[in-house]
């Protein structure tokens, strides 16, 4: 048997600066397979049927690579955060990250030949959306994202229960998601939160 379970954001893992703050209150995803009687089996979204639920579910999906500030479409997902659908206002983001930083990296060399700097832009979000010394997003950047209505989920790893976990802002996703596990012969399953699956 294999299943899609929708279970509540685990709280034993930072993934955000400051959960309360957010203005949506997410909800994740994880995929099981070969799952016995008992509720025990792998997770991990590694099953043609797990591919299949994906690519019904999200659309052109597009990995941010937060050290290169680039935009790189994916089939399976990496750890991180990735984009889907509408891409207009993301690649306005990358544009302004691109170009502040670019400002600054010269600044940087004007200031060490003692010549006059230029006056930076304000900091442009995206550059702040995560922290990569503690390992969080931050949440006042995904509120931002949230507000301009950009598509978007995170992709955690959890250990024991779930694997990997999809971090989801979107509630009417898990209609298509209920969809796609009928059509393709998917049991869907909803827990209160990760204590009450099974480890593998």
């Amino acid at each position: 048997m294999e299943r899609i379970i929708k279970l509540s954001l685990p709280k034993y893992k930072a993934t955000f600066d400051c959960t309360e703050n957010l203005k949506h209150q997410p909800y994740c995803i994880c995929y099981q397979y070969d799952v016995c009687e008992n509720g025990c089996g792998p997770y991990n979204f590694a099953t043609e049927k797990a591919h299949q639920l994906i690519q019904d579910v999200f659309e052109d999906v597009y990995f941010w690579d937060t050290q290169k500030l680039k935009l790189r479409k994916v089939g399976r997902f990496p750890r991180g955060l990735s984009f889907y659908g509408e891409l207009s206002g993301i690649e306005t983001f990358q544009k302004e990250g691109v170009v502040y930083l670019s400002m600054e990296k010269k600044n940087t060399l004007l200031s060490k030949r003692n010549k006059a700097i230029q006056e930076l832009p304000k900091k442009p979000l995206i550059l702040d959306l995560f922290d990569s010394e503690k390992r969080m997003y931050s949440s006042s950047v995904i509120n931002e994202l949230i507000e301009r209505k950009t598509t978007f989920f995170i992709n955690e790893f959890y250990t024991p229960e779930a694997g990997n976990t999809l971090i989801l802002f979107d509630d009417s996703l898990i209609e298509k998601i209920k969809q796609s596990a009928y059509e393709n012969g998917i049991d869907f399953l909803e827990v209160e939160t990760i204590d009450d699956l099974k480890p593998w």
